[in-house]
């Protein structure tokens, strides 16, 4: 144990290897082996291991939740939320198993039992920062966002150095067009935590919606020199530059948007958007009709694609790029697999209608689990010591 808690882990492993190897039915090696297992990202062979020591002691809350754990790391959310039940079974009164429901039931978007547990979660420890504001994460999903706004300043009230709870609090007044309120929660979040570039695109977002353009783009322009494939900054950089007549400066910004996930049927379908909207300020703009072609073609709406293309060699007739583009078009018309894998993109792409046009907002919503850790950026599923 003196191994284990000092963090010598593999030296830990091997001792409690060594005594499985006499014993092998012995439940403190077996719980603390698939502990370590767990820790090192070896979760098929935690679970083997824990799931063994579970069959010397089914009540024991520690290999339940370290079972529950590895099952999480497997992504087989639906028997980790049965083992994280088990827990809440063997011992009601335990927050982070309580804690752990919550975070599977929100993943498996069953979200009245997650607000149920993180409710529970509050009930048994009331000055956890961290259960407030995922139980805010869970209520926005909902629409809820009155109510996250009240989680969201209780946990700033218990930890206010923590950034996560700041910028979630603008979000959901943003969703409450109280743009001026969000940007002073976004600005408290960067003041907190400067590279947090998910606040940077939100701050640049409210910004835009206050008519502060300058200010807007210069937060966007932050958010993706801290994380370059940040494709919604640069769609939200895009959007901005469209509105301001930019429209060279918004094509290159979609286009590295599209660059960053090229194979999605949803970002094409956004991008046409954009390119209308460029098309509707300046119609014989040809780089615009061009990229609206080659969205079309992503999508597998061909003659569209095709009919793009061609009135941006109309407006552009030597340019090489549009050239190429409507070759690549006619091939796919005489490419019959190809063009049914592209109509079965199109399909996906109508399951999938673009999003509106208000500037995308990133709440931190990541699943965080009941913690007393002061960390104002992350949280992790913990496997738990006896």
């Amino acid at each position: 144990m003196q191994l284990h808690q000092s963090g010598r882990l593999a030296d830990a492993a091997a001792l409690y290897r060594e005594i499985l190897q006499s014993e092998p039915q012995k439940f403190d090696a077996l719980n603390l082996l698939g502990n370590i297992l767990l820790r090192q990202g070896s979760s098929a062979e935690a679970l083997a291991i824990i799931g063994e020591a579970l069959t010397v002691n089914p009540r024991s809350i520690e290999a339940q939740m370290n079972f529950g754990y590895a099952l999480s790391q497997e992504d087989r959310l639906d028997e980790a939320l049965a083992s994280f039940r088990q827990a809440v079974e063997i011992r009601p009164d335990f927050a982070e198993a309580h804690a752990a429901v919550a975070m599977v039931s929100a993943a498996l978007d069953q979200l009245d039992e997650a607000i149920k547990s993180y409710g529970r979660v509050i009930e048994l420890v009331p000055d956890n920062a961290l259960a407030h504001n995922n139980l805010g994460i869970v209520l926005g999903r909902l629409g809820h966002f009155e109510k996250a706004v009240t989680c969201y300043r209780r946990a700033i009230s218990i930890q206010p150095g923590a950034a996560e709870p700041h910028n979630n609090l603008g979000v959901a007044l943003t969703r409450l067009d109280r743009y001026e309120e969000a940007t002073a929660a976004f600005r408290q979040t960067i003041l907190i935590a400067p590279d947090f570039s998910e606040a940077h695109n939100n701050l640049g977002s409210a910004l835009g919606q206050l008519g502060r353009v300058d200010e807007a783009v210069a937060s966007y322009e932050r958010a993706i020199a801290l994380q370059p494939d940040y494709a919604e900054a640069n769609v939200n950089l895009g959007m901005l530059q469209l509105k301001s007549h930019r429209l060279d400066a918004a094509m290159a910004s979609f286009r590295k948007a599209l660059a960053i996930a090229p194979d999605t049927a949803e970002a094409h379908n956004d991008a046409m958007g954009h390119y209308r909207q460029a098309l509707a300020l300046k119609p014989d703009y040809a780089e615009a009709h061009n990229n609206l072609g080659t969205a079309f073609k992503m999508v597998g709406r061909v003659d569209e694609a095709l009919q793009s293309i061609e009135t941006a060699i109309r407006l552009a007739p030597t340019t090489v790029e549009f050239l190429l583009n409507l070759s690549e078009v006619k091939r796919f018309t005489e490419d019959a697999p190809h063009l049914a894998a592209m109509e079965e993109l199109a399909r996906a792409g109508r399951r999938n209608p673009p999003k509106g046009r208000r500037s995308s907002i990133s709440p931190s919503a990541r699943p965080l689990l009941i913690s007393k850790s002061t960390s104002s950026r992350s949280a992790t599923c913990s496997p738990v010591m006896p």
